[in-house]
Order: C-alpha cells, then sequence, then structure tokens
C-alpha cells in the first residue's frame, strides 16, 4: 500500500497521531532551550547549574517512564491520550508560573514526562501496534511529520513569543492551546477507535491460538528484558537523541562562540525538519520492505558527520549542513526505534517494551544537557563536545552491526 493509498484508508488516525507528536514539542528539549537564556538569567543559574535541574527533572522523569506508559496496554486509547494532554497543558502552566528552583524543577519533569515521554509513547506504540507490519514504517513515518515539523516550528516560534510577549506569557499560551485546542481535536480524531481496538483484540486472540510460522512471535515482557540484544540495541540507538538533545539545549552557548545569532541557528532547527521528514518517508518505505534490524546499523553516521561539522570555524552556513546531517539521522532513527521492536518482539506487550526504551531513552536525554553544560563551564570548549558524539556515533553503528549482523528468525508465537 502506498503512502497515499494509507493515508486515504486512515486520514484520522493518522492525523491523531500527527497531531500528538506535533504537540508533545512543548515537553521537548529544542523547545524548552529556547527559553534557556530568559529561565539562567531569571533563576541565575550558569549553563551548567540549568543542565543540572534539566537532568535531574529528565532523569526523574526518566525513571517513571519505566512504569506509567505501561499503562497503554490496559487502558482505552482515548482516555489515555487525554489523559496525557492534560497533564501537558498543567505543564505548561507550571513552567509559567514557576518562581523558583523546587517549582522549575516540578515544571520541566512535567513537561518531560508528559511531552517528550507519554505523548511520544502514545503516538509510536498506537501507530506500532494497530497496522499490519507491511504498513507500520509508514505509518509511522506520517504520524511522525508531527515530530519533524514541531521541532522545525516551535524553536523560532519560542524565540519570536519571547521576544513580542515575554517567557512566562509563551508558556501560558502553550496551556491554553493544549487545553482548549489539542485535546478535544484528539478525542475527534480517534472517533471509532472502538472498533479499531475490537479488531486488534481479536487478532491477538487469533495468533495466540493458532501460533504459524513466520508469524510475529509475541514475546512477555520478561523475555524481552532477558535479551541481551534489546539492552544493547537500546543504548546504542540513544546516541541520535542524546546527541541532538545536548546540541539543541546549549544552542545559544553554540550561537555565541560560533559568532552566530541566535535566531540564524534556531532558522537551522527548519532545514533539520526538512531532512527528518524526508529520511522519515524514506526510511518508512525501506523499513517495510527490509525490516528495521537490517537498517539501524547505518542511521547514525550522518549524525557523526553533523557532529564534525560543528568543529570547523566558519560562517552560518556549518550550522545547516550540521542540522541537515543530525536531520537525516533523527529521521532514520525515529522511524527504526518504533518498528524495530515489534519487528523483534511483536505487538501483544509492545506498550511495556517501549515503555522501558523511552524510559532509557529519557534518561539519556537527560544527561546530555548537563553533561554538556559542565564541559562548557570547564572551559573545555565545543569542539571536545562534537568530536566525542562524533565518536559515540560511530561506535554505536559498529556495535549494532554486530548485534544484527544475521537477520533473525521467524519465531512461533508464544503464549503469556
Amino acid at each position: 500500500m502506498s503512502y497515499l493509498n494509507l493515508f486515504r484508508a486512515h486520514p484520522s488516525f493518522l492525523g491523531y497521531g500527527f497531531l500528538l507528536a506535533f504537540a508533545s514539542s512543548f515537553g521537548q528539549t529544542y523547545y524548552i532551550a529556547a527559553f534557556g537564556g530568559e529561565i539562567r538569567a531569571t533563576f541565575e543559574l550558569s549553563h551548567g547549574g540549568f543542565g543540572s535541574v534539566y537532568l535531574a527533572a529528565t532523569l526523574t522523569s526518566g525513571i517513571l517512564m519505566m512504569w506509567v506508559p505501561r499503562l497503554i496496554d490496559h487502558v482505552d486509547l482515548r482516555a489515555y491520550s487525554v489523559t496525557i494532554v492534560v497533564g501537558l497543558g498543567i505543564a505548561c502552566l507550571a513552567a509559567g508560573l514557576s518562581a523558583g528552583l523546587a517549582s522549575l524543577f516540578l515544571a520541566i519533569l512535567l513537561l518531560r514526562l508528559f511531552g517528550q515521554g507519554l505523548m511520544s509513547h502514545a503516538v509510536q506504540t498506537s501507530m506500532a501496534r494497530y497496522f499490519e507490519p507491511d504498513q507500520r514504517g509508514k505509518a509511522i513515518g506520517i504520524a511522525g511529520l508531527g515530530f519533524a515539523i514541531g521541532q522545525g516550528v516551535f524553536p523560532i516560534m519560542g524565540v519570536l513569543a519571547i521576544a513580542a510577549i515575554g517567557w512566562r506569557e509563551a508558556w501560558f499560551g502553550g496551556a491554553v492551546a493544549t487545553l482548549l485546542l489539542v485535546a478535544p481535536l484528539a478525542l475527534l480524531l480517534l472517533r471509532g477507535h472502538g472498533a479499531r481496538e475490537a479488531a486488534y483484540r481479536a487478532k491477538i486472540d487469533e495468533r495466540a491460538a493458532n501460533p504459524s510460522e513466520g508469524s510475529e512471535r509475541d514475546w512477555t515482557f520478561q523475555e524481552v528484558l532477558r535479551d541481551p540484544r534489546f539492552f544493547i540495541a537500546a543504548i546504542m540507538l540513544m546516541a541520535p537523541a542524546f546527541v541532538s538533545t545536548g546540541v539543541m539545549f546549549h544552542q545559544v552557548h553554540i550561537s555565541e562562540s560560533k559568532g552566530w545569532s541566535h535566531a540564524a541557528l534556531a532558522s537551522a532547527f527548519a532545514i533539520y525538519a526538512v531532512l527528518q521528514i524526508a529520511f522519515s518517508i524514506f526510511i518508512g518505505w525501506l523499513n517495510d520492505k527490509v525490516g528495521a534490524t537490517s537498517l539501524v546499523r547505518w542511521t547514525m553516521l550522518p549524525m557523526a558527520l553533523g557532529c564534525l561539522a560543528l568543529t570547523l570555524d566558519g560562517g552560518v552556513w556549518l550550522a545547516f549542513l550540521s542540522m541537515a546531517l543530525l536531520g537525516m539521522t533523527g529521521g532514520a532513527g525515529q522511524t527504526l526505534m518504533t518498528t524495530l521492536w515489534p519487528e523483534l518482539y511483536g505487538i501483544r506487550y509492545l506498550g511495556s517494551v517501549r515503555a522501558m526504551v523511552s524510559s532509557i531513552m529519557v534518561i539519556a536525554t537527560a544527561l546530555s544537557p548537563a553533561l554538556f553544560g559542565w564541559i562548557i563551564d570547564a572551559g573545555l570548549g565545543f569542539d571536545v563536545i562534537a568530536v566525542g558524539s562524533a565518536f559515540y556515533a560511530v561506535f554505536g553503528s559498529l556495535i549494532l552491526a554486530f548485534v544484527f549482523r544475521r537477520r533473525p528468525a521467524p519465531a512461533m508465537a508464544s503464549g503469556d
């Protein structure tokens, strides 16, 4: 089925995925980082100090992500979605009202938990769960456009909103948009989901009762945790999130150290978004033909080149080149990080599997802002960070090539 035919067949459900992916930007690093200068000035924080607060809040979110997202395996998607959207609206309100380090910590915790964590988890799990294997990559590619477009729009939107109405008021605007627009629209786009859920449950029951050779194996969560490939692959595949989060979080410092304007660097995220969209769509199509395990080993090589580009001295065109290369890896990884797990472990316990993956990802995105901030405060310069990040990307690619050197053979479906 082509992209166009898939969208024609499921416009509302794919629109739901796009909407939540786009709205998750309120809790993503690239948006929060746009407020970094104002937050550091308001609360009298250094780069490392702000990174430490961000680290503590995001680590707490990552710990919670080990358990909270697993509810998606047991709760109706409509109730789950409304709850997390309202939670994100409350988080935006908390950010605007923050008056001290404790309240700033709480606001960032809620933004990261509901935005980056639970909303992204809902999009990726639902697209992977309710679409067939030969449609899954394309469905994730379409819904994932919300992440890419959000990444291109939100940073510059944040900069403009701060200049126009102030940083607190910008967060209040996010709360209004989330509660009054995103929540009701998500429910509208999920009309008829009961029939989709019933079809999914019937398929799961049929596979359990009549396992057949060549079908996806529905591993239990305990089996997944005992598979050494799971944690190795998850940790290596965190490289794009780790690096891009650190780069975007410290965008103000990068622009200052390179002599670029902050607005120019923020606008480079639009190039990131364009390449992320292109590679998400392309890899979604390719995934449905050759499988995620054949592709994941190559995804981080463009990011390595993008990091090295940030070590060069020159005009702002280097920012656009770097963001383009990071966007290639971001788009490919965004799709493959969702299609890989059902390909390996089936869909019955996908919410629980992805909860653990999401937790690892959130922890990775917590570490890089603080680590990069400490390196900056130590006066080592961003070039050290960029070279180290490039090494991580190349090393991760080599490890993934070893782990997935052979495509796993189809397995019989298992019971509980």
